[in-house]
């Protein structure tokens, strides 16, 4: 998967960091009033959950159960953005 979205010279881990990086600073200017915008929060969180339960479970004795729940977690936010997506294009 990681070709097919990912075309560059900087290797894929890399590219990540600097886009976050990047972005994170501009991020707020005007996004609190935009609900795509509370959702990819939403999402961020449910990454980070799912981050930590893997990092618990490769590194402390974390379950199987806890990442499955955090997967499942983050699919119910992802579900969330289209509507959020449709919401937002009719402000216009």
């Amino acid at each position: 998967m990681t070709a097919e979205v990912f075309e560059s010279k900087t290797s894929f881990h890399d590219a990540f960091y600097a886009r976050g990086d990047r972005l994170r600073a501009k991020f707020g200017q005007w996004d609190c009033c935009d609900p795509v915008a509370h959702v990819i929060l939403d999402l961020v969180e449910a990454q980070t959950e799912l981050a930590n339960a893997i990092d618990d479970f490769a590194n402390y004795g974390g379950s199987e159960a806890a990442i499955r729940a955090a997967m499942a977690e983050r699919a119910a936010v992802a579900k969330k953005l289209m509507p959020a997506i449709d919401e937002h294009e009719n402000w216009l």
